[in-house]
């Protein structure tokens, strides 16, 4: 423990050096095109990479960063969105060469997903975490959606199914101590509020990320989410048909995940339920509801909280981003079509009152057994939570910190309010 907490020091003067003195300008710079970076890596493209849409979303992220990139970037955060990058990158090429050496993999079926969607802040994370508890669930955890962080020419290198998996447990201990660092060294609070861990259940939206492109740690646009929403339609199916695959290698080369049903959340899921329908026919859809002035601020606060040691924060801009993604996703949600009885809406109260009372009305839409023995996992699982948040203090917020109009965001979400009564 001592050595531990030792490193995370280390960790921290490492990055405060850097912001005081910005060494890496001289070191280990973002190129300017796509094809740089994909140029350095030595295995055969990904067939992604071929997309112009993709090639443009990546694009922008390394204009983005690029000695042009705004200056309310610290260069840490500079730097380290470069390195998540560059792993985003890794991962996407392990996973396209995963299936073309184990072909097999591919006739491994993803059967009846539940897929956790709704508004940001409305309780998605901690009944994704509750119902990732069930024996007959599976998550994907932060390990697991960057495969361990295994390189490609590892994957190259395996004789097996079997000794692939030996590479990919030696791969996750590394990757999980790399990541633990970067966790350590970011804001407490944020992570308090909105619980996150490398073997822990993660948001769809990092393993998409890979091939939308529309949010990269440590910064989070909600316009470029939006952009992608408006302008990246065919980009967005086949972003899905690959998380399809990912999904598949993922329940082939992990032994607890095989004949279980994924458990899949991020409310950035929300506006492309058709998507997901085209390559998911059988998904579940549990949709999370809370009211748009509370979800939009809250997920401000958040962001602000989480970008704080990275960037020179606008809580302004914030907000109107946020505000953005609130309209975006109450608008996707009025105007949905669900298959009859394959979706259960939720209210963000509910939530807050009985998580466990929730999760088993859940439990039973979905064909989950709820049992003792699960049911104290639940209650287990919520008494630590709320020794977390206890240690971290409340979390605080107000609409006018972010410059919300609250009557501006409620009249441009009316439907919304009426239709799912928040």
């Amino acid at each position: 423990m001592a050595v531990e907490y030792f490193l995370v020091l280390l960790f921290r003067l490492f990055r405060w050096f850097v912001n005081a003195f910005n060494p890496l300008r001289l070191l280990d710079m973002p190129p300017s095109s796509v094809d740089e970076i994909l140029s350095s890596k030595s295995v055969s493209l990904p067939t992604v990479a071929y997309s112009r849409d993709w090639r443009q979303r990546m694009q922008h992220v390394l204009n983005f960063l690029s000695k042009e990139n705004p200056k309310r970037m610290t260069p840490f955060g500079r730097w380290l969105s470069y390195q998540t990058l560059r792993s985003q990158i890794d991962a996407l090429k392990s996973f396209e060469s995963i299936p073309r050496k184990f072909p097999q993999v591919m006739l491994s079926p993803i059967n009846r997903p539940v897929f956790i969607l709704g508004l940001p802040r409305s309780g998605t994370t901690i009944l994704h975490r509750l119902l990732s508890s069930y024996p007959n669930a599976a998550a994907v955890s932060g390990s697991l959606s960057q495969l361990g962080g295994i390189r490609p020419d590892d994957v190259c290198k395996a004789s097996s199914i079997d000794d692939l998996r030996k590479r990919i447990a030696v791969a996750s201990k590394r990757f999980g101590f790399l990541q633990q660092l970067l966790f350590d060294s970011g804001c407490h609070v944020s992570y308090s509020h909105h619980p996150v861990g490398v073997f822990e259940p993660e948001e769809c939206q990092t393993v998409l990320n890979k091939y939308l492109f529309y949010t990269n740690f440590p910064f989070n646009r909600g316009r470029d989410f939006i952009d992608v929403v408006v302008g990246y339609r065919e980009l967005v199916h086949r972003a899905y048909e690959f998380f399809k695959r990912d999904l598949q290698v993922i329940q082939s080369v992990f032994d607890d995940v095989d004949q279980s049903r994924f458990v899949l959340k991020a409310p950035y899921h929300t506006p492309f339920t058709d998507i997901i329908l085209h390559h998911f026919p059988d998904a579940f859809f549990v949709r999370l509801h809370r009211n748009p002035v509370e979800s939009a601020s809250s997920m401000a606060s958040l962001i602000r909280a989480t970008q704080a040691p990275f960037w020179e924060v606008d809580c302004e801009e914030i907000g109107r981003e946020c505000g953005e993604v609130i309209r975006c996703l109450t608008r996707a949600l009025v105007n949905q079509t669900l298959p009859a009885g394959r979706s259960l809406d939720v209210r963000f109260d509910e939530v807050v009152r009985d998580p466990v009372a929730v999760c088993q009305r859940i439990a039973c839409q979905i064909g989950f057994e709820n049992t003792e023995s699960t049911t104290r996992k639940l209650t287990s699982y919520l008494r630590e939570d709320a020794n977390n948040r206890t240690k971290a203090g409340p979390h605080k917020y107000t609409v006018e910190e972010f410059s919300l109009n609250a009557e501006d965001v409620l009249r441009d979400c009316n439907a919304y309010c009426r239709k799912f009564g928040v």
